[in-house]
């Protein structure tokens, strides 16, 4: 049986998958603030907030028993900077990402032995007045991790002592916030929050270098005058899928080409407001609604072009981060 993991503004809650897609109640591990988390090799890796006097986020290791739920805790291991929004595992090593610091630390489960913060600012005063690193992850080949950085209008890429190796410019104001890679891993597809768009990059894992190459609207034709900020990416067989703040919609896009076109085939309403993450299992979507404390679940058709609703699940407190193992 296979979980689901949601965090919450009061926790991590732990459902049971059921065969059609639906969840059931499983458990609730209080926690103020979780933002993100990672699972890797029988643990659960939580990023906090704030959890402690001195403000700076956190990560909190979590072995999970048989069962599959969070039960013995590590010591947390600090971010060293404000607002942990996003982290990854690799080798027994966690990267985080902190937004309000404009850094990212290389955190091994004994203590952090890399702080990089950036330097800078883009060209939207009031979301790019310094940097704002928003997610880090390895890339295909997994000898180097890229880092979005809302704030400078780039994405950067790194080793894994976190040394810089090169960086991919994007055009001014589109604020990239997550990656996700095409299934061959030639190409890596970015939500960009602030343009509402999502970028096509080429990746040379031989010489370490992203390429901006083009962009694409994450918006219906009639989406209105209303702002709105992409939030999640994820690429899911032949078909990628952006979550529309705003919009309060599912962007879908088949990937065509050899990789490196993306068309948009349809908006899939979510259910809820301020849908800020997602999962993508086949023909299921779970998406975390974060202004109606809800959970849908979406079954598309078989050409991804349209889904129905199988479930809402409600009373969890802003869910902000959905995952499934």
């Amino acid at each position: 049986m296979k979980l689901c993991y949601i965090a919450a503004s009061d926790g991590v809650y732990t459902y049971h998958q059921s065969e059609d897609g639906t969840l059931s109640f499983f458990d609730r591990i209080a926690h103020d603030r979780p933002m993100y988390f990672a699972y890797d090799e029988g643990r659960l890796f939580v990023l906090l907030r704030a959890p402690d006097e001195t403000g700076n986020s956190a990560v909190v290791p979590y072995f999970c028993d048989p069962q599959g739920l969070p039960a013995d805790p590590c010591p947390a291991m600090t971010t060293g900077g404000l607002v942990g929004c996003h982290l990854s595992v690799l080798d027994n090593v966690v990267y985080a990402a902190n937004y309000s610091s404009g850094s990212i630390a290389r955190i091994p489960l004994d203590g952090i032995t890399a702080l990089v913060t950036h330097e800078g600012h883009g060209v939207c005063p009031d979301r790019q007045e310094m940097p704002h690193t928003h997610f880090i992850a390895p890339l295909p080949g997994e000898q180097y991790l890229a880092v979005c950085d809302l704030g400078l209008d780039k994405v950067f890429v790194y080793d894994r002592d976190l040394r810089p190796v090169s960086e991919a410019v994007f055009p001014d104001g589109c604020g990239p916030r997550h990656l996700c890679c095409s299934p061959d891993g030639r190409y890596v597809y970015c939500a960009n929050e602030l343009s509402s768009t999502v970028s096509v990059l080429s990746w040379d894992r031989e010489s370490g270098v992203l390429s901006h190459l083009s962009h694409v609207s994450t918006r219906a034709a009639n989406h209105g005058e209303h702002a709105n900020y992409p939030a999640a990416i994820r690429c899911d067989g032949d078909f990628v899928y952006v979550s529309n703040r705003g919009d309060d919609d599912i962007a879908v896009f088949r990937i065509d080409g050899d990789g490196n076109v993306l068309t948009g085939i349809a908006n899939l309403p979510t259910g809820g407001a301020w849908p800020r993450d997602m999962w993508v299992q086949g023909d299921i979507l779970y998406c975390t609604n974060e202004h109606t404390d809800s959970v849908t679940v979406l079954r598309m058709n078989t050409d991804h072009t349209s889904a129905v609703s199988v479930q809402t699940v409600t009373d969890i407190p802003a869910p902000i981060a959905v995952l499934i193992v």
